[in-house]
């Protein structure tokens, strides 16, 4: 093993695709750099596009400052249907009609997630119950309660409205679920919805 001092190390932008993991994108940066010391600054569903800062080597220890910082997001969410993670990948739960549903309606629902609150996490998570990852917990059925988090929504706005999809842009504090928020939208318009 090399001294750390002579270890590749820096901090890479990846544009992660749809299809993998983050923890994909650290094994593979592990297996190109021979570097175990890897790490990424905050984690995007296997389905999810953008921007995934990784840190290798003793720039690993910047982490901790880099996941404190905002996030924004850009985000597809589907009215007339809610799904049990709560994203396309899942099973559908309950469905509804959009007919009724207007560019204005959602647009001012939105707004009312603009503050500070608690959000409910989605039960297909990595939080962690008892030492194991509630979305494994989920996956086998069991009841999966997470107590709700507070996060800060700073910004939100609907960018366009095609039903049954709202695009969305929004700017938000470490630890606010996009999936979640979508749900809740849902719930303030009368209409199931999921993150597309």
């Amino acid at each position: 093993m090399q001294p750390e001092d002579t270890q590749p190390a820096g901090v890479l932008l990846v544009d992660k695709p749809a299809g993998i993991t983050s923890f994909d994108v650290v094994h593979k940066v592990r297996k190109v750099t021979r570097v175990q010391a890897v790490g990424h600054t905050g984690t995007l569903d296997p389905f999810a596009t953008g921007l995934l800062v990784v840190l290798v080597g003793k720039y690993t220890r910047l982490c901790q400052y880099l996941t404190a910082h905002d996030k924004c997001y850009e985000a597809q969410i589907s009215f007339g249907a809610a799904t049990d993670t709560d994203d396309s990948t899942g099973q559908t739960i309950a469905l509804g009609d959009v007919n009724d549903l207007s560019e204005k309606h959602i647009a001012a629902a939105l707004q009312h997630f603009v503050g500070e609150q608690l959000q409910s996490p989605p039960a297909f998570s990595a939080i962690s119950i008892d030492g194991e990852r509630s979305y494994r917990k989920a996956r086998r059925g069991e009841d999966v309660h997470l107590p709700p988090r507070p996060i800060q929504i700073y910004d939100a706005k609907l960018i366009r409205w095609a039903p049954p999809l709202a695009d969305v842009v929004m700017h938000c504090s470490k630890g606010t679920y996009v999936r979640a928020l979508a749900r809740d939208l849902g719930e303030r318009v009368g209409v199931p919805a999921h993150l597309h």
